[in-house]
């Protein structure tokens, strides 16, 4: 990287590509949209590096420590840093293939990961709960067959006994009517 051996940081700000990506929170990691080429990553993790590493970045803030009653304040954003074209083309062709979500603009595509986030969940529960609605319908199907079993066991055991009561029984001993 250009600003290694200038670099305001050490390798604990920069740990590794995995911790770079989740510096700025889970809505703004640059593999939102799905995984990324190797070649693509590789100028996000140098983008991320500059804001976290470069001395000279501070030059070009677009806003001062005077400027934080502006609505549009934040402290990252750099305005009018010079980057040379053929950066830029490089950049566009290593990432030509890859996916990102809006229109490029990194809060808008935020919000749009926050929604899809929440329809996710939204879907995740709605199937865990259809998951959960098959398992109850299951064991209610499950009673109703062995309370019907229990009925008519009872019944079956009543009109036995009620036969035998009678004197006239259903079963006979398998003796009663042979003669020898």
């Amino acid at each position: 990287h250009p600003w290694k051996n200038n670099a305001c940081c050490d390798s604990n700000t920069v740990q590794s590509v995995d911790k770079l990506n989740e510096v700025y929170g889970e809505g703004y990691k640059w593999d939102r949209c799905g995984p990324m080429s190797q070649a693509c990553e590789r100028f996000f993790v140098m983008e991320s590096c500059l804001y976290e590493c470069e001395p000279s970045a501070g030059l070009f803030r677009k806003y001062n420590e005077t400027q934080t009653d502006d609505p549009d304040y934040n402290t990252w954003q750099l305005h009018k840093m010079p980057i040379r074209k053929s950066f830029c083309d490089s950049w566009y062709t290593a990432c030509a293939n890859d996916y990102f979500c809006g229109e490029g603009d990194f809060f808008a595509c935020s919000a749009d990961y926050d929604k899809t986030q929440a329809m996710i969940a939204s879907k995740e529960a709605a199937a865990l709960e259809e998951e959960e609605n098959k398992k109850m319908t299951g064991l209610v199907i499950g009673l109703i067959v062995v309370g019907a079993l229990a009925v008519v066991g009872v019944n079956a055991a009543a009109f036995l006994y009620y036969r035998e009561k009678q004197g006239n029984p259903v079963f006979t001993p398998v003796d009663a009517g042979v003669s020898t």
